[in-house]
This record gives C-alpha cells, sequence and structure tokens, in this order.
C-alpha cells in the first residue's frame, strides 16, 4: 500500500457515494481559476492520504504519550511480571509442536 500512498504500483477502482453538497464543494474547488488539482479523483486520493497520515500522527503521539508516562511504564512492567511464567510456557508449548 505505501508504493498506492507514493502515487506507484497498482491502483483499485472504486464506488463511493457522497452527500450532493460535499461533491458539488469538491469539484468547485477542481474548477477554480488556477486550481492546482488536476481531478476530482486526484482530490480524493490526495484527502485520503492526509488523513491517513494525520490518524497514524494520532497514534504515534498517543504511544509517544505512553512512553513518557511513569505511572503507564509501572503498570506495564507489573503486567509483564504477572505474566512472565505463563508466556514462557506458551512458548515451551510452541517449541515442542
Amino acid at each position: 500500500m505505501q508504493e498506492a500512498e507514493a502515487g506507484k504500483g497498482s491502483r483499485i477502482q472504486t464506488t463511493i457515494r457522497l452527500p450532493r453538497n460535499v461533491y458539488q464543494r469538491a469539484k468547485s474547488l477542481i474548477e477554480e481559476p488556477g486550481s492546482e488539482i488536476g481531478t476530482f479523483n486526484d482530490l480524493v486520493v490526495e484527502a485520503l492520504q492526509a488523513y491517513v497520515r494525520a490518524a497514524r500522527r494520532q497514534i504515534d503521539d498517543a504511544f509517544s504519550i505512553m512512553s513518557s508516562d511513569a505511572g503507564y511504564q509501572q503498570e506495564a512492567r507489573q503486567v509483564a511480571e504477572e505474566f512472565a511464567d505463563s508466556d514462557w510456557e506458551a512458548l515451551a508449548a510452541a517449541g515442542k509442536r
């Protein structure tokens, strides 16, 4: 999927249903003189890519906050210690297969 994000690689065709007013506003952006948006498809692809990047940033930011949260770190260590024996048992059982 990273290839598609970079504008390379294979593409798929899909159908979307949009509220009429959203479509009309988007279409008017494309048709404005001097618009750098080539087609409606270009606009949709760029908008989806921006949304995915923003969502990933939010997830990364949340994990970043957890990494500096002393309370969370303590709780994570405690959970890891509590499950250490069962983790080793599961690993040993997987190795016997």
